[in-house]
């Protein structure tokens, strides 16, 4: 499916003057072990990003299976250390007629103010992935083969499930739904 980058405020800079920029931003369902302790996250797809990195606050919400060992470091694209602690989630989005649902272990930034990074392991490694910057889109499709620890949902056409007319066009961030 293909959905359109989100825009984001930014500081003006001599390389870039907007106050805007465009993301590939995907809105991701994260629940944690208890039922009904859900929430809908926005993230940036980081290709640079070796892990999903959530804020804390997103964990003490939803509840998640803290990993032992954690607390943890991080360091980010900088060199600068995050504290951060690691539990296992369960993810879910929406491709289409199937909902997707995993349970990957991700890191949990005590610093992270907003928003998510939806990284290499537990999110990016499962899917295929193309960014268009000009266009200001991206492309996610499905594995070809379910990998393992997938729960694949076959959802029925009708209410609540939007048929999109037009499948190359992209699907703007108000019309998510994870």
């Amino acid at each position: 499916m293909r959905f359109a980058y989100r825009p984001y405020d930014a500081e003006p800079s001599l390389a870039d003057p907007f106050d805007v920029v465009m993301r590939p931003a995907l809105k991701v369902r994260v629940g944690g072990r208890n039922e009904g302790r859900e929430i809908s996250l926005w993230g940036i797809l980081d290709s640079g990003s070796v892990e999903c990195v959530l804020p804390l606050e997103v964990g003490e919400a939803i509840k998640p299976a803290w990993s032992e060992g954690s607390p943890g470091v991080l360091t980010d694209f900088t060199g600068r250390p995050h504290t951060v602690r690691y539990g296992r989630v369960v993810l879910q989005i929406r491709l289409k007629h199937r909902l997707y649902r995993w349970a990957p272990v991700v890191a949990f930034d005590t610093g992270r103010e907003e928003g998510a990074l939806w990284g290499h392991a537990g999110f990016l490694e499962h899917f295929r992935m193309t960014f268009d910057g000009p266009e200001k889109h991206f492309t996610i499709r499905a594995p070809t083969i379910t990998p393992q620890g997938f729960h694949v949902e076959l959802l029925a056409r009708g209410k609540g499930n939007r048929v999109y007319r037009n499948a190359t066009d992209p699907i703007i961030p108000d019309d998510q739904d994870p």
